[in-house]
């Protein structure tokens, strides 16, 4: 399988298998999905987590750990195919990693992705070697 970026959050990987059209497309939609929750629901997030930057101790609005342990992923099916999102939930880890004009920014939500997402197509392609013994 041969993977490159064609911007900043696609990724594209060809596969050859030999199955009827229908079965194929089960396969690789199943293998897909698996591969996206194993690397950007489970991997990046818990990359984006040990990145994250901790307040060392309590303010009046922030406690140490909150920006971190809001950290999440979502993977879901659409018409389109599988999409994922990696958010935080305290409404300013955004600041955090794009900064501000009074503060620098942090990144650890995209070097989280950065990371991970070059085992995405070797992780499509194990799926698909799992699901149908098929595949390298």
């Amino acid at each position: 399988m041969a993977t490159k970026l064609k911007s900043a959050n696609t990724v594209s990987a060809t596969a050859t298998l030999n199955l009827d059209t229908t079965e194929a497309l089960f396969y690789v939609n199943e293998a897909l999905f698996e591969a996206v929750q194993e690397v950007v629901g489970f991997d990046t997030v818990a990359t984006a987590k040990e990145l994250c930057p901790v307040l060392p101790k309590s303010t009046t609005e922030r406690t140490p750990g909150e920006l971190r342990d809001s950290i999440d992923a979502r993977v879901r099916r659409d018409k389109k195919g599988v999409r994922a999102y990696v958010t935080t939930h305290t409404g300013y880890g955004g600041w955090v990693e794009l900064g501000t004009t009074h503060s620098a920014a942090e990144p650890y939500l995209w070097p989280a992705f950065e990371q991970n997402i070059g085992r995405l197509t070797a992780a499509i392609q194990e799926n698909i070697t799992n699901l149908t013994g098929k595949g390298k």
